[in-house]
């Protein structure tokens, strides 16, 4: 790497670092570079310096970022912006020479500065935005852990509907020595009131999982949490997981909407799973944890009623989306999930906020002997 770009990576102000990088790249290459960002939907692709968006399902760009690979296309290069499976956008640069192994570590080191920076920089923030959110969006999007995570073991991605004008779905997703912890949320009603809802129940999880709780008693403090607020008039739908990538154990508190399936050799199926009460409906309901089969190689999928109420009757749509997307990574599949969900909408926009959740086990060979 150019030493000069090691030390921009490493010294630019936060909200200068991608323009500046930019600049030193075409410098240094003396050919233009230009970077993409994938906007909420990862549908289209925005320049930072403006101009035309591009389509993710229809350009050379998108084929970079859908794919993760680097494209050379017409004497030009991109290379996809991305860190730990977290896929922030695109880098072109216009010429066929450029080395793709050189221009993947810079930007790897590129996302992972953008994602470190955050909201502290706005100028990532308008870039990917195609329109203003709204004040409900703003609370959810504020508490996601990004759409998409990977490493050896696991990969995980999300997508959520309307992006700009969600209100009570959400989900979320933390990585430990031991394995994952996925949620799915879906807060009662509209607007503001499901986003405060939801953002209840996600903060109970969050600080109950960081005692180590139990997920039967994750689920029940969170509850005690939006009835405490809220006395029963709103609450939240949830589905909870805890994955044991040591293991295999995967336990399940199904408390509500979301539902469960499971792709597993080419075969799809939902996972029938124990209803239990929506969190916040009563007062100290207790809640029970369900085992679930997985083995290595499997697929889950996670889904509100948002997606399920929608794709077709019972779970014959699912699985067939499940079938059809086996040979795509996770990200791809909640894109493609709901690609197919934006069909079904009326002139008006969806009738219901809905939320996508993928993962893949994919463990080291050995992980599981002994």
């Amino acid at each position: 790497m150019n030493p000069d770009v090691a030390r921009l990576l490493e010294s630019a102000p936060g909200h200068r670092l991608a323009s500046d990088l930019v600049i030193e790249l075409s410098k240094d290459l003396g050919v233009p570079v230009e970077l993409w960002l994938a906007d909420y939907r990862q549908n289209r692709l925005l320049g930072l310096v403006g101009g035309e968006d591009v389509a993710v399902d229809d350009s050379w760009l998108g084929r970079c970022f859908a794919g993760q690979v680097a494209v050379k296309d017409d004497g030009r290069t991109a290379v996809p912006v991305s860190t730990r499976g977290n896929r922030v956008g695109v880098l072109s640069v216009e010429t066929a020479e450029a080395d793709p192994e050189q221009l993947l570590m810079t930007c790897a080191l590129l996302a992972q500065a953008i994602a470190a920076i955050g909201s502290a920089a706005p100028v990532y923030e308008s870039t990917k935005r195609r329109q203003p959110l709204t004040v409900a969006a703003e609370l959810q999007w504020a508490l996601l852990p990004g759409q998409s995570y990977a490493d050896d073991d696991i990969s995980v991605a999300a997508l959520l509907e309307p992006a700009y004008s969600i209100a009570g779905d959400c989900y979320d997703w933390a990585r430990d020595d031991d394995g994952v912890s996925v949620a799915v949320l879906d807060g009662t009603g509209r607007g503001v009131p499901a986003a405060l809802a939801t953002t209840l129940a996600l903060g109970a999880l969050r600080n109950a999982r960081f005692t180590s709780a139990s997920l039967a008693d994750q689920a029940a403090l969170a509850d005690q949490a939006v009835y405490a607020h809220h006395g029963g008039e709103t609450f939240a739908s949830a589905l909870l997981m805890r994955f044991d990538t040591t293991t295999g154990r995967v336990r399940v508190v199904d408390a509500g909407s979301p539902h469960l399936f499971r792709l597993r050799e080419g075969r799809a199926e939902q996972v029938e799973l124990e209803a239990q009460l929506p969190l916040g409906m009563f007062e100290e309901t207790q809640y029970v944890e369900q085992d679930v089969d997985v083995r290595p190689g499997d697929r889950l999928l996670i889904v509100s009623d948002g997606v399920h109420g929608t794709l077709g009757e019972g779970a014959a749509a699912m699985n067939q989306a499940l079938r059809e997307t086996r040979l795509i990574s996770p990200a791809e599949v909640c894109r493609s999930v709901l690609r197919q969900l934006r069909q079904t909408w009326s002139e008006d926009g969806p009738s219901d906020d809905a939320v996508v959740v993928c993962l893949d086990w994919h463990p080291h060979l050995g992980v599981l002997s002994g």
